[in-house]
């Protein structure tokens, strides 16, 4: 995984616990992780002629930098929404890590 993906994953959960004591604040570290999340999904491309690889790559370009925006905006909003957002990007990037590596050991 790139340093760039692992600073932001890292600046995505302090933001979610900090957000307990500082919401404002966390909300700022929120932003600047889910838009470096999205940066690198959306530089992240597949070469191969792997349909499957393809689509999930696709998918976690479009779909992982949509939520994950989103949920920082919902985040600034003060509204518990941003909670389901990340929950619903954590599950989408492990699937897709899943897939990923099943697929390339195959």
């Amino acid at each position: 995984m790139n340093l760039l993906l692992k600073i932001a994953y890292i600046l995505i959960l302090i933001a979610a616990i900090g957000f307990l004591w500082f919401p404002l604040y966390a909300a700022y570290v929120m932003a600047v992780g889910c838009a470096a999340s999205a940066i690198y999904h959306l530089r992240e491309n597949y070469n191969g002629n792997s349909l499957r690889l393809k689509r999930i790559y696709r998918m976690r370009r479009v779909w992982l930098s949509i939520l994950f925006l989103a949920a920082s905006y919902f985040m600034f909003r003060e509204g518990m929404l941003w909670v389901p957002l990340i929950l619903l990007c954590s599950l989408l990037e492990l699937y897709t890590l899943w897939v990923i590596d099943r697929e390339e050991k195959a």
